[in-house]
């Protein structure tokens, strides 16, 4: 095995760009899209979700790679969802890519779990043969801000500084169904309570999200409940 350093060096700040101009700030997760074409990163510190272009238009760049944040604002935390671009977030942790073009990112200091995904939108243009261009919007399918460890619907339940997420299996039309997040594995238990939840997804990515324990939590074991 040999290992690099394609992208950020010694300095800790943000900055996109070709592989070692990029720069990253305590970057704390990393995952790869269904394709192989792009490595998202949690940028922590920096409060942003980044993009690693393995390729361009489909063609591999080779040892070259380029860096572009695809949301969050740099250098400022918040909890705000709607355009990537101005959606904020506070620590991200755990990152993981969905089948369908969707990235789950666990929110840790926000105590939520967010979703980044397409959106059509259309590009004003003389021309009618133009095509509507994708924009990316940061929408939160779990937990909210005051941290607690109750299950619910959605935005109902609460995490604890939720840190690793995955996707544990995918529904039969394809999408990604059920998701588990590790919370509170950093801190003393008597402040984080540390568990392993499941959000179950029914249908397609609008429709409510239920969340449950899996396995354990500080004081007592829990098993999957049906949603």
């Amino acid at each position: 095995f040999s290992s690099s350093s394609f992208s950020s060096s010694s300095s800790s700040f943000h900055r996109d760009g070709p592989e070692t101009y990029a720069l990253f700030h305590y970057p704390c997760a990393l995952a790869t899209d269904p394709m192989g074409e792009n490595i998202y990163v949690s940028d922590t510190y920096s409060h942003t979700i980044r993009k690693i272009s393995l390729k361009a238009d489909g063609v591999d760049q080779g040892s070259s790679c380029h860096v572009t944040t695809i949301a969050g604002v740099p250098g400022n935390a918040g909890e705000c969802d709607g355009e990537a671009s101005i959606a904020k977030f506070r620590y991200p942790g755990g990152i993981v890519c969905g089948s369908q073009g969707e990235i789950y990112v666990a929110d840790t200091f926000n105590h939520k779990i967010r979703m980044i995904h397409p959106s059509l939108a259309s590009t004003p243009s003389s021309s009618s043969s133009s095509k509507p261009s994708v924009a990316m919007v940061v929408t939160t399918i779990a937990g909210h801000t005051r941290r607690r460890n109750n299950d619910g619907p959605g935005t109902m339940a609460n995490f604890s500084y939720p840190f690793g997420i995955t996707i544990m299996k995918k529904s039969e039309g394809g999408g990604d169904s059920t998701l588990l997040v590790t919370q509170g594995t950093f801190l003393p238990a008597k402040h984080s309570a540390p568990a392993i939840r499941m959000i179950k997804k029914k249908n397609k990515r609008t429709t409510p999200i239920t969340t449950s324990p899996f396995r354990g939590s500080s004081s007592s074991s829990s098993s999957i409940r049906e949603m």
